[in-house]
């Protein structure tokens, strides 16, 4: 069998070239190397964006951290300043919020010495990773804690209390003009208007003891309770309108014109109308109902008192649920109250008043026992040895004709801006 014989090929070709297939296989071996070497490249550079990324989140989320918490640090400050407009700041000790994050704050008056309410506060955020500063101007005007157990209201600028002890919180208006008084216009309407005291001031607390803190107008420290707070939010006067008591009804008696009581007692409100100028003389009487004096709306509270009350023999008033209010205590806002015996204002009966009451002006008290709250608008002589309760049921009902608001604080922003340096 003869060899078959292609001119066109040669031996190498019919058999195959190793010299050409290493060359081959070295290419794709090259193209490998450079694609992974591409692909080495693009991970890294990937890895070191993603680490710029993350240290980057990180930066920014130190920094908003600072900032969260500088801002924590306002509304921190704003609620202490409402309650207390001489707050000056943390003092230098940082509020720990755990997990090495704190805040400092400090506060101070932007026109010193002006009452404005116009605070400058510079707040610092700390964490391990570092500190944001602000500093913000705020407005505010500073109250009475909520909820705080105000035995005693007090809205002149004459106050003698002797001797004795005070089972709640205590408000005292020391400032020429905190107070919006009540008062009725030509056509009947109530309003509250700016008013009083108008001073001078004497307050003296000499061997009194206060369960509670002491709210005032003034930096003056009186030395009294648990603690003292500086407002400067305005008071107002109790609203009333004694009118509704002159309705006859079967939780009232409504004495007209009668000035002398002696051992009278039952369990309605007493109702009193008086002439102006006459004094009421209430001897061994027990009214459980409450007792109204009542005043008509010409009169204004800061006039001086048209009658007195005097309270003799153990007369004891409030407590009881056959009245026109189980809180009703003596309301009085045209009278000066004062407790004696026998005529002489310097030895008494043990007197017993509960419920909410309402007085122009105290001349004399001493062993007596009030339990409720408490309001005297013009003065406070001789209070002297007697203990005084609040009780929250009695704030928290205030009988039908009577309007009574605790000042509370409020501020607002005016300015927020990065603080740097000093």
């Amino acid at each position: 069998m003869e060899k078959s014989f292609h001119p066109n090929k040669t031996d190498s070709q019919a058999h195959g070239n190793p010299l050409h297939s290493n060359s081959e296989r070295g290419s794709v071996l090259l193209l490998v190397i450079l694609v992974t070497s591409l692909l080495a490249a693009a991970v890294l550079s990937s890895l070191n964006q993603v680490s710029s990324m993350a240290d980057s989140a990180r930066n920014e989320a130190s920094t908003l951290e600072h900032e969260l918490v500088a801002e924590s640090a306002i509304d921190y400050a704003r609620t202490r300043l409402s309650r207390d407009v001489s707050w000056i700041g943390t003092n230098g000790t940082p509020v720990d919020l755990g997990n090495g994050v704190s805040f400092e704050i400090l506060a101070g008056e932007v026109n010193p010495g002006s009452r404005d309410g116009l605070l400058n506060l510079v707040t610092t955020g700390l964490s391990e990773a570092g500190r944001m500063e602000l500093e913000v101007e705020v407005q505010v005007e500073a109250g009475v804690v909520p909820g705080a157990d105000l035995a005693l209201v007090f809205l002149g600028d004459t106050i003698d209390i002797l001797d004795s002890t005070i089972f709640g919180d205590i408000l005292i208006t020391d400032a020429v003009g905190v107070v919006d008084d009540w008062a009725f216009d030509e056509y009947g309407v109530g309003h509250h208007a700016p008013g009083g005291p108008f001073g001078p001031f004497d307050i003296d607390f000499d061997g009194t003891v206060a369960m509670g803190d002491l709210y005032k107008y003034t930096d003056q420290a009186y030395f009294m309770g648990q603690a003292e707070h500086q407002i400067s939010a305005q008071v107002q006067m109790p609203e009333y309108d004694l009118d509704e008591y002159l309705v006859p009804g079967p939780d009232r008696i409504i004495y007209y014109y009668e000035n002398n009581l002696k051992n009278v007692s039952h369990e309605e409100t007493a109702v009193f109308v008086l002439h102006p100028g006459h004094t009421l003389s209430l001897d061994g009487c027990h009214f459980p109902g409450g007792v109204v004096v009542y005043v008509d709306k010409e009169f204004n509270p800061r006039d001086p008192d048209i009658n007195k009350i005097l309270l003799k023999h153990h007369t004891t008033i409030g407590g009881g649920t056959g009245g026109v209010s189980p809180y009703m205590g003596l309301i009085a806002p045209g009278a000066e109250v004062q407790f004696t015996y026998q005529g002489c204002s310097w030895a008494v009966d043990h007197t017993d008043i509960y419920g909410f009451n309402l007085w122009n002006k105290v001349h004399f008290i001493r062993d007596a026992r009030l339990v409720g709250q408490l309001v005297v608008i013009n003065e406070i002589k001789h209070f002297r040895e007697t203990v005084l309760y609040f009780d929250p049921e009695v704030a928290n009902n205030i009988p039908s004709g009577i309007n009574f608001r605790v000042p509370t604080g409020e501020s607002a922003i005016r300015s927020v801006k990065e603080h740097y340096g000093p």
